[in-house]
């Protein structure tokens, strides 16, 4: 496992709503992405890609090329 991974986990459960508080306070601070993504056009493209599907039939993408 990585160290980033490893800290952010919680062994003991939360014990009071300051407690949960500080575990957003923690995840705010990690690094991330400087932009969200835009949830509406991400769940437009899976839309459209399960239409081509069904139109086309479930086809499974097949690599071209020397191994």
């Amino acid at each position: 496992m990585s160290d980033r991974f490893e800290a952010t986990q919680r062994a003991e459960p939360f014990e009071s709503p300051a407690d949960l508080e500080a575990f957003f306070q923690e995840c705010d601070a990690l690094e991330g992405p400087a932009l969200e993504p835009d949830w509406d056009e991400h769940l437009e493209m899976i839309a459209a890609s399960r239409s081509c599907h069904r139109r086309h039939g479930n086809l499974t993408a097949t690599r071209s090329g020397p191994d």
